[in-house]
């Protein structure tokens, strides 16, 4: 029941990430460089946890990264960010972060 509610929680916090992302009026493109980063770390992460739908969403992510790699160029440093990207980079990357680590949880309470 405790597994419920936190996967209830992640996706209320996801759902609250997209509103706001979406709200903002500028519009940002997808860093697609991140994707294939991303991808490229969760493949080995599934196959080592033996959990392959992070190995799915690594190949899903690392395709979508590869795909658009003509536009890698167009990434801008840290510094050079406004402060309204720099919040929605940060509040992506800590969402990302926490579906990790409840997949981890997730996997250790099932397995045992």
């Amino acid at each position: 029941m405790q597994i419920l509610w936190l996967i209830i929680g992640l996706i209320i916090l996801g759902l609250l990430v997209f509103m706001i992302t979406i709200r903002k009026k500028t519009k940002q493109e997808p860093d697609y460089r991140t994707f294939f980063i991303i991808g490229a770390s969760w493949i080995p992460l599934g196959v080592a946890t033996k959990n392959y739908v992070f190995s799915v969403m690594g190949i899903i992510l690392l395709a979508v990264g590869l795909k658009n790699k003509d536009k890698w160029s167009n990434v801008k440093k840290w510094s050079e960010l406004s402060l309204e990207v720099k919040r929605i980079k940060l509040a992506v990357v800590i969402f990302l972060s926490l579906v990790l680590v409840v997949g981890i949880v997730l996997y250790v309470l099932n397995r045992g």
